[in-house]
């Protein structure tokens, strides 16, 4: 009866996506929205076993969003969301999960600064965790970059993670990172970057661990229409149960940069 009931709502929902309406005028350049998405899923494999079980889901997010500082040198937004998942045959897997964001930004031409914070109730599958597990996900990051001559500066910040596990036999997980990245100017689209990043990590049921990276690398526009940052990266690791060490060389793209900083910088 259940998925009767939850078929005939999709012809509703099918078409329904992110609704986002202007709640609250809160000054210039700040705004409260109310937010909300409904939909329909079918999953052939809840829980991605080698026993398949299907089911019908409706998902149902109300939630609110407050942004700040539009057009001004500090702006961001705060972002709450309800996410309740309601399950066909398996109504014991029926949730009501919670997640909350936090994201600001300044920039004022010499300098950076960036902060994002989320936490997260989650109760999915992933590629190393197999099987629908409820967790909670925190995450703070800090980044910022100032300027020291007109053709140099230094990024710097921290970030911090934490997995918290409500099943048991599975190990929660906190990881700290420190970069400290310098920045010079090649050519008025390109930048030399040299980093240092370290990162500790505390394992519950495995093996803590410290590491550290060196990089050398590149950010700017290296064609008319892209720009990306590239680094070549020697890291080594230790751990604090077992003595032994590691080291690896690697070039791959960088996610973790400020974007470019104009040409024009002093301090």
């Amino acid at each position: 009866m259940k998925k009767l009931i939850s078929a005939l709502l999709i012809s509703l929902t099918m078409s329904t996506g992110a609704i986002a309406a202007p709640f609250l005028a809160a000054g210039d350049g700040a705004e409260l929205f109310l937010t909300g998405t409904l939909g329909v899923r079918s999953d052939d494999n809840v829980y991605l076993s080698s026993t398949e079980t299907d089911d019908l889901i409706i998902d149902i997010n109300p939630g609110a969003e407050f942004i700040f500082g539009q057009n001004s040198a500090t702006q961001g937004y705060f972002k709450f969301v309800e996410s309740i998942a309601r399950y066909s045959d398996n109504d014991n897997l029926d949730t009501e999960l919670a997640a909350i964001n936090f994201v600001s930004r300044y920039d004022d031409g010499k300098s950076k600064l960036n902060a994002d914070v989320n936490w997260a109730q989650l109760n999915q599958n992933t590629f190393d965790v197999r099987g629908l597990t409820r967790r909670d996900v925190f995450g703070a990051n800090v980044m910022g970059e100032v300027s020291v001559t007109e053709k140099s500066s230094i990024g710097f910040g921290g970030a911090y993670n934490n997995t918290d596990y409500k099943r048991t036999g599975y190990s929660d997980l906190k990881t700290f990172t420190i970069p400290v990245t310098y920045y010079y100017e090649l050519s008025p689209k390109v930048d030399l970057s040299l980093g240092f990043r370290y990162r500790d990590t505390d394992s519950q049921l495995g093996v803590d661990s410290k590491d550290y990276a060196y990089r050398v690398g590149f950010r700017g526009e290296f064609t008319p229409r892209s720009s990306a940052a590239w680094r070549l990266v020697s890291a080594a690791a230790s751990s604090t149960a077992v003595a032994t060490r590691a080291s690896s060389t690697s070039m791959a793209p960088s996610t973790s940069s400020f974007p470019r900083r104009p040409p024009s910088r002093s301090m």
